[in-house]
């Protein structure tokens, strides 16, 4: 049998080995060219990319980089944002994925990197390694013949080259995360590619416009980066907006972002992948002007240190729950109480009888406080102990993150 191993890149073919490896796995029919290998290779933390090989055969790719999510509360810890996973489909169920996920999981908890997370390009295949849906994203459309805004218009819009959207892009995008639970520190490399002022050569996307809106002091509170879709039926237009990246640190701010795009000439539908609790159409004279035709899990959360990550956000009342936690992959787990008081929260092993039992993949997605623990298998040995514990990890904002990865 050939060696079975996975290792970090470093050279310019591994990177090129890799991006084969990935468009294959994720059926995307392109060749990488040597301008593309070159141009990941001088942007990529190599040190956090890895690749499984069968042999001399480069047949699985996974990369991470670090960033901070924010929790209930607005604590932040450190994780690790894992991407680009996949393997070729002539080598699957021999282990490449497993070693890949024990591989990448061991250097984020050697960074000191309190979870990993991830945007699941599937359901089944990462509860098994300990993830769990943490929070989701919604379709969002409007019919912008239908579309009536309660309040005057404030502040102003202006439409801005890449470049210039970089800094006013990671300004926004801080500040939103520093006020939204489950949002994530968006990096430097990642503004400029989500901007579109690094942009891999061969990349054929169509065109995108950018558009920032001004608060009525003149200071960026919103920006949209987005396609138009071109469709006239006879000699009306029907053509469309698709909103690609989007961010903004107000309901107000949002509004005017909305408005801007719905009143674009030529338009007849805006469509948005977003915020699951915008409350948009509380602000139409018809809210049934815009509508979410569908809602999708986005970010899923695996726990690498369980008691700093429970004692990092905060909770909604107070109480003592013994939590036997189940980690078969990573052997993670164990027996911990979670002591919330007024004084402070702590979270530490523990020799007590458990209150429940629970697999770490449900934690991960109640870690944000959007998915209630009545709703996922969880085993309950003191009476009451399940309704206790879903109403204390619950909280009242609805966790979103504006970043895909």
């Amino acid at each position: 049998m050939p060696d079975r191993t996975i290792r970090t890149l470093s050279s310019v073919d591994d990177v090129a080995g890799f991006l084969r490896c990935m468009r294959t796995g994720f059926l995307e029919n392109k060749p990488v060219t040597d301008e593309q290998a070159a141009w990941s290779h001088e942007r990529w933390d190599l040190a956090r990319a890895w690749s499984a090989f069968d042999g001399s055969t480069q047949c699985g790719t996974a990369r991470t980089f670090a960033s901070a999510v924010r929790l209930p509360g607005l604590g932040s810890v450190p994780v690790s944002c894992l991407t680009q996973v996949t393997v070729l489909p002539t080598h699957t169920r021999r282990g490449h994925l497993s070693r890949m996920m024990r591989t990448q999981f061991e250097a984020a908890i050697e960074a000191g990197e309190v979870a990993s997370l991830l945007v699941a390009a599937e359901w089944p295949i990462y509860g098994r390694f300990g993830y769990g849906p943490a929070s989701v994203w919604a379709e969002w459309k409007a019919d912008t013949e239908l579309v009536r805004f309660l309040d005057a218009p404030v502040g102003s819009v202006e439409l801005v080259d890449a470049e210039a959207l970089v800094p006013i892009q990671a300004d926004i995008i801080t500040r939103q995360q520093a006020a939204r639970p489950g949002s994530i520190e968006r990096p430097d490399f990642l503004v400029r590619i989500r901007a579109g002022a690094d942009v891999m050569p061969g990349d054929d996307s169509k065109p995108r416009a950018r558009v920032v809106h001004y608060d009525a002091d003149g200071g960026p509170d919103a920006f949209a980066v987005y396609e138009t879709k071109d469709h006239w039926v006879g000699m009306r237009p029907q053509n469309g907006i698709e909103v690609q990246d989007d961010a903004s640190v107000s309901a107000v701010a949002r509004r005017e972002m909305w408005r801007f795009l719905v009143e674009v000439d030529l338009v007849a539908e805006v469509a948005w992948d977003a915020d699951p609790a915008d409350p948009i159409r509380h602000q139409l004279a018809n809210g049934r002007a815009v509508r979410s035709p569908g809602r999708w899990d986005h970010i899923w959360a695996r726990l690498l240190d369980i008691p700093t990550a429970l004692e990092a956000r905060s909770y909604t009342g107070t109480g003592r729950y013994v939590l036997e936690v189940l980690d078969p992959f990573l052997g993670r787990g164990g027996r911990f109480a979670l002591d919330v008081s007024p004084d402070g929260t702590s979270c530490a092993p523990t020799t007590d009888s458990p209150d429940v039992t629970v697999d770490v993949s449900a934690l991960g997605a109640t870690w944000y406080g959007g998915t209630q623990l009545r709703d996922l298998r969880v085993d309950e040995h003191t009476p009451g102990a399940v309704e206790g514990l879903t109403a204390l990890l619950s909280w009242h904002q609805v966790p979103w993150c504006s970043t895909d990865f």
